[in-house]
C-alpha cells in the first residue's frame, strides 16, 4: 500500500531545526548520509509526540477512547520501517528548502552540490551568503590563517599553466613551504593542511592539494570576482567553467586546442554531446573532436 507523503507537508517544525543545528555542526555532508541523520530525527520527532500523547490520556486531558485509538495508529506507523524507506532524497531537498526558508535573514543558505566524478553522489553544505570583499570562511579561522588560504589559492588559480599543463592542483611540498613561511615550522604547516582537508576546505587529489567541494561552493563568487571565468569575452580569466553543467570545474577535460577555453567535468561531457547531437567542441572558433579533449586536474 503506497504510504501518504506526510514529510513534504510538514511546516517548520523541531525536526527541521534539529537537522539544521546538525548541519551547523559539519558544514558539509553527503546528501545519502544527511537522509540518514534525517530519519532518524523524524522517527525521534514522532516517538516524542506519542509520548506526549499518552502522557495527556493518562492526565485525562482528553478523550481516552479517542485518543487512545490515535495514538495507536500512530505506533503502528512508527513500529513500520517501510515509513522511514518512504522518505526520499527528493523529500529531503523539500526539508532542506523550508529550512533555507528560515535562513536568509542570516545570509545563510544549504546548498546542493554534485560531485565533480561522481554524478550519483551530492553534498549539501551549509553556505553563508553574506557578501564579502575578502574571503567567507564560516569557521574560526585566525586572519593569519585565512591568508595563509588566500596564498594557496592564489598559487592554484593564478596561473594554472604549469609545465605546459592546465591544472588546479599543487605538490603538497609547495603547499607546505606556503604554509610554513607563514606559521614557522613543518609540523604547524602539516597540522594547518590537514585541518583544511577535515574540514573540506581543500583535499587531496592524486596525490596533490586542490580546492575541496565546499571551498567550491563557499568562495564561487570570490573566485569568479578575483580570477574571472576563461571564456571568449575574458581570455585572461582562469576560472575554468563546465560547459556542460555551468559550474567550476578544477579537474576533467580541456580542449586540447590551447587557445579554446572549453571545459567539461568528465561526468558531463557525455551527456552534453548526447544531449547536443554533437561530437565537436562548443567553441564555434574550434573544431577540436570532443574525444580528443585532454584530461586536467
Amino acid at each position: 500500500m503506497e504510504q501518504p507523503d506526510t514529510v513534504s507537508k510538514e511546516e517548520y517544525n523541531d525536526t527541521h531545526i534539529a537537522l539544521l543545528q546538525f548541519l551547523i555542526s559539519v558544514q558539509c555532508i553527503d546528501k545519502t548520509d544527511l537522509l540518514v541523520v534525517y530519519k532518524q530525527l523524524h522517527r525521534a520527532s514522532q516517538l516524542h509526540a506519542l509520548k506526549q500523547a499518552r502522557a495527556s490520556l493518562e492526565d485525562g486531558d482528553f478523550d481516552a477512547e479517542e485518543l487512545h485509538s490515535e495514538t495507536s495508529r500512530q505506533e503502528d506507523r512508527d513500529s513500520n520501517e517501510q515509513d522511514d524507506s518512504e522518505i526520499t532524497l527528493g523529500e529531503l531537498s523539500l526539508v532542506i528548502s523550508k529550512i533555507n526558508s528560515q535562513l536568509k535573514p542570516l545570509y545563510l543558505t544549504v546548498v546542493e552540490s554534485v560531485d565533480q566524478d561522481d554524478d550519483t553522489r551530492t553534498h549539501v553544505i551549509l553556505v553563508n551568503t553574506k557578501s564579502s570583499d575578502s574571503i567567507k570562511l564560516t569557521t574560526s579561522y585566525t586572519d593569519k590563517e585565512i591568508e595563509i588560504i588566500n596564498k594557496l589559492i592564489d598559487e592554484m588559480f593564478e596561473n594554472p599553466i604549469r609545465n605546459g599543463q592546465l591544472q588546479y592542483s599543487i605538490e603538497r611540498y609547495v603547499a607546505i613551504n606556503i604554509v610554513k613561511a607563514q606559521l614557522g615550522s613543518l609540523s604547524e604547516a602539516n597540522d594547518f593542511l590537514n585541518k583544511l582537508v577535515s574540514s573540506l576546505w581543500i583535499e587531496l587529489y592524486n596525490g596533490k592539494f586542490t580546492l575541496g567541494t565546499r571551498a567550491l561552493v563557499e568562495l564561487k563568487q570570490f573566485l569568479y570576482s578575483k580570477y574571472e571565468e576563461k571564456s571568449k569575452l575574458t581570455p585572461n580569466g582562469t576560472i575554468s567553467k563546465c560547459a556542460g553543467c555551468g559550474e567550476i570545474t578544477t579537474r576533467g577535460l580541456s580542449c586540447s586546442d590551447r587557445n579554446c577555453y572549453v571545459r567539461f567535468h568528465k561526468k558531463c561531457i557525455e551527456l552534453f554531446a548526447t544531449g547536443h547531437q554533437t561530437t565537436i567542441c562548443p567553441n564555434e572558433e574550434c573544431e577540436v573532436p570532443l574525444k580528443s579533449m585532454e584530461v586536467f586536474y
